[in-house]
């Protein structure tokens, strides 16, 4: 990085019990300061933590809203258009052929569609076909106008160019480790 921006530089060292300490510095056009606003973590630690702790952050706000994240999930691939065209005539299996990349192991999609209909924000067919009610447009649609407050609160302090580098970064390490394309979304 060049003339005034920052950039941080750091080291970790290893105490007695073997744990890391990191002594980070922010420099900005050669002074230095710590910067004491960021916890610091070890950084083999920091992409799990990053994510454990976005999704926790997610599903509160969506909490906040009246969903699980899951049940989000469904709504959006329910509603036309977001993201799919036709959403029409979907099945909880079909649902959970869509959503496999990004469910972990403890989502069930049959309990949270089965929720989703409880509720009537989802509807049922004889045929188990689910399409999207009234009352779950509007929560999707709530969800949606929400986000933009999300997003903008997880982004907070990072730089654009700075995250762009990070999204390059992680979809690098993914592809290195046989998951998506690099230049995948």
């Amino acid at each position: 990085m060049g003339g005034g921006t920052s950039e941080t530089a750091g080291r970790a060292e290893r105490n007695g019990s073997g744990a890391r300490r990191d002594s980070s510095v922010v420099r900005n056009g050669g002074a230095s300061r710590r910067d004491s606003s960021v916890p610091r973590y070890d950084e083999d630690d920091l992409g799990l933590l990053a994510h454990r702790s976005t999704v926790a952050f997610i599903r509160r706000e969506l909490a906040a809203l009246g969903l699980t994240q899951p049940q989000y999930w469904i709504l959006r691939h329910l509603s036309p258009g977001d993201p799919a065209p036709d959403a029409a005539g979907l099945t909880v299996a079909g649902l959970t052929a869509l959503m496999r990349s990004y469910t972990d192991d403890a989502t069930d999609p049959a309990a949270e569609a089965a929720a989703l209909v409880a509720n009537g924000l989802v509807a049922r067919d004889a045929a188990g076909a689910l399409t999207i009610t009234g009352a779950g447009a509007l929560a999707h649609r709530r969800v949606k106008e929400h986000a933009p407050l999300i997003r903008e609160r997880i982004h907070a302090g990072v730089d654009p160019a700075e995250y762009a580098v990070m999204v390059r970064v992680l979809r690098r390490i993914i592809a290195n480790t046989g998951g998506a394309p690099a230049g995948g979304s």
